[in-house]
C-alpha cells in the first residue's frame, strides 16, 4: 500500500471507501481531527520530525466549530444580559482551540451536544439517542 501521498491519516474517520463490503463500524467520527492532520503535514515547516509530531498530537485546533461558527456570525443575536452579551462576544471572537481550560470550547460543547439534543432526540427511537460518541456525538 503506497498512497499517492506518501502519508496515511486516521483518526477515527471512516477510512475504507464507502461501498466497502464489510461493516466496521456504524459510529465513525466526523473528520475533523483527520482533516486537521492532513493540514498541518500539508503546512509543515519543513522535515516532519519528532518534536513535530509531538505538537500535532497537542494540537488543539477544533475544525468542527471552525465549520459551524461561521453561521454564528451571520445571525443577529440579541443579547438581553450583559453575561449573555460577554459569551456571544467571546463565542464570536474564538480561536477554535479546544484547549482545556478554554471557556469558548466548553461553551460550544455545551451549544454542540444542545443542538443535537433538540434537534434529534425528539424524531430518534431511544436506543438510538445515545449513538454518535459520547452520548451526543461530538465533531
Amino acid at each position: 500500500f503506497n498512497p499517492v501521498e506518501g502519508y496515511i491519516v486516521t483518526a477515527n474517520n471512516q477510512a475504507s471507501p464507502r461501498d466497502y463490503p464489510y461493516l466496521i463500524t456504524t459510529d465513525w467520527d466526523y473528520g475533523y481531527r483527520a482533516a486537521r492532520i492532513v493540514e498541518m503535514i500539508e503546512n509543515a515547516p519543513g522535515k516532519i520530525d519528532i518534536a513535530y509530531i509531538q505538537s500535532m498530537q497537542g494540537d488543539s485546533m477544533d475544525l468542527g466549530a471552525k465549520a459551524l461558527l461561521p453561521v454564528w456570525k451571520e445571525i443577529d443575536f440579541k443579547a438581553e444580559t450583559p453575561a449573555q452579551a460577554a459569551v456571544l462576544d467571546m463565542m464570536l471572537n474564538w480561536d477554535y482551540q479546544a484547549t482545556a481550560d478554554s471557556q469558548s470550547a466548553a461553551v460550544y460543547q455545551w451549544f454542540w451536544w444542545n443542538l443535537l439534543q433538540n434537534t434529534l432526540n425528539d424524531e430518534l427511537p431511544e436506543r438510538a439517542q445515545k449513538m454518535g460518541g459520547r452520548s451526543g456525538g461530538s465533531p
